[in-house]
């Protein structure tokens, strides 16, 4: 953005054994803080040290302004909302600052007077003297009382500028600006070093007793040490303990990322080893004795919405591999397998098939499925297939491959319908694909999105396209992979994060409101 020139005059009558007034210029960067100026000018930090009574003027524009409050009590960080820039103060690309006892205004201090006066000479200039013929003036003394030939005019034009000190100010600037980066890396990797050595204590020292506490306690400090993008809001941080396996060694850090970001750009974010060889990396998470890996092209929000992380705060392991070794197990093909083994269970171990309105079974002896029934009705999955060609324009619908449901949700999430202001964050949102079907048989398909914590039976005030707004004349169906089975869903009060949990409804499928 540019630089800063500083001026700060302190009163004499604050420093001990001079004669004058203290005088500094100094150049500063203009994303400098009011706290590092402070910081850096040692007469004026020894007097906040010290606690001598004193006030700190900004008199770089009229009225000056009393800012002695800023540098400890208004704006005492070196980032963030406690901050406050050379920039954003008004001192760009230049300010001055007047250090005064307490009794005594900037008015009626004689630096003030001197520059006033300096400003409001009323002297008459002298009149110009006008020469008919034209003359060069040349530095060189030498071309003065001479002729001078072409060639040497040029030369003085070229050199015109030989002894001009702007290079060396801007070359001084540069090493100011250099010596200000380095200190404030040395300050941050000091407070790092602080938060570390207090985090590190807390997970010693906390008990059962005073465990929630300590646990608050330091997720605040993990936040104040987590490094990331600093233009990402507050609000879209997602917090991660990142421990990195770098040929067997382990190190660990804290980070934020967003919830769009993938885990392959969390994963790329991280600085491969040296050793060569290991090009391979991906993000893996502990689950029970083993560590699952996340797809590449899985996102933050997914995973959260999906139960494979928190939304307050993970551990996660960067791991580095070579093209010899295999990849980590995925977290998604290990659900899959789990499905399929409870679903394998529930058809050779279960032969009663529950049936609508049927008291709900013990859980012991029953899938989650078959609590809210699971009906056959072949008429309902003729009019569906016709509803998806009618959908496809025309062609045969393709088959669910996980390219295909990837992209049919990547269609629900841009055409969904829902009150956006209401549930702003996209991992809060529960996608579906709402199917009405009236008394005469007429099918209509639509996208929405709720709130995660909004009961089923909201639909009712979404969807614009149902048959009847009576709860009790409306049939809840979910299709399952099968197309003339469907699971009924018999309690509607209860919440879209409940009944994913117990296996009734899952986010982008497709629900059925059908006219009884």
């Amino acid at each position: 953005m540019g630089d800063c020139r500083i001026r700060i005059v302190i009163a004499k009558d604050l420093i001990p054994n001079i004669e004058n007034d203290f005088t500094m210029n100094q150049m500063y960067t203009s994303d400098t803080t009011v706290r590092e100026v402070m910081e850096s000018t040692k007469q004026l930090f020894s007097l906040y040290q010290s606690k001598q009574s004193f006030q700190l003027w900004d008199v770089t524009l009229s009225p000056p302004n009393d800012i002695t409050c800023w540098p400890l009590e208004d704006f005492p960080e070196l980032q963030g909302p406690k901050s406050k820039t050379l920039h954003s103060a008004g001192w760009f690309p230049s300010g001055s600052l007047l250090v005064l006892p307490p009794n005594v205004k900037p008015s009626e201090y004689k630096v003030a007077v001197y520059d006033d006066s300096q400003y409001n000479k009323q002297e008459a200039l002298a009149p110009m003297e006008t020469d008919s013929k034209p003359t060069i003036e040349f530095k060189d003394e030498t071309l003065t009382n001479s002729q001078p030939l072409p060639s040497q005019v040029m030369e003085s034009v070229v050199k015109r500028f030989a002894n001009d000190p702007n290079e060396q100010d801007v070359s001084d600037a540069q090493t100011l600006r250099r010596q200000n980066q380095e200190a404030r890396k040395a300050l941050e990797e000091e407070r790092a070093t602080k938060l570390d050595q207090r985090i590190k204590k807390l997970e010693e020292t906390s008990n059962e007793k005073n465990k929630k506490v300590s646990d608050q306690v330091r997720l605040m400090l993990i936040k104040s040490r987590a490094t990331g993008v600093k233009s990402l809001k507050q609000r879209d941080r997602m917090y991660f303990e990142c421990v990195a396996d770098k040929n067997g060694e382990l190190t660990k850090e804290y980070r934020f990322f967003s919830p769009q970001d993938t885990f392959a750009k969390i994963a790329s974010s991280f600085s491969a080893p040296t050793q060569a060889g290991f090009q391979n990396n991906e993000v893996i998470i502990k689950r029970g004795d083993a560590y699952l890996r996340f797809p590449v092209s899985m996102r933050v929000y997914e995973a959260i919405a999906d139960g494979h992380l928190s939304d307050k705060f993970n551990v996660i392991v960067i791991r580095w591999y070579s093209d010899n070794e295999d990849p980590s197990p995925s977290i998604v093909s290990k659900d899959d397998e789990t499905e399929q083994m409870q679903m394998s269970q529930a058809n050779g171990g279960d032969t009663n098939e529950a049936r609508v309105g049927e008291a709900p079974m013990e859980q012991d002896s029953v899938n989650p499925i078959s609590q809210s029934g699971v009906i056959e009705d072949i008429a309902l999955g003729k009019l569906l297939q016709d509803l998806d060609i009618t959908l496809s324009k025309g062609k045969k619908p393709k088959k669910n491959s996980a390219a295909a449901m990837k992209v049919r949700c990547m269609q629900i999430k841009s055409k969904a319908k829902g009150d956006a202001k209401r549930v702003p964050k996209m991992e809060d949102r529960f996608f579906l694909e709402v199917v009405t079907v009236s008394k005469a048989g007429e099918a209509k398909s639509s996208y929405c999105f709720l709130a995660r914590k909004d009961k089923i039976e909201r639909l009712l005030q979404v969807v614009a396209t149902l048959p009847t707004s009576n709860l009790t004349e409306l049939e809840f169906l979910v299709a399952t992979e099968k197309a003339s089975e469907f699971t009924a869903i018999n309690d509607t009060s209860i919440e879209l994060n409940g009944a994913e949990q117990r296996q009734l409804l899952k986010g982008f499928d497709r629900i059925i409101l059908r006219q009884k």
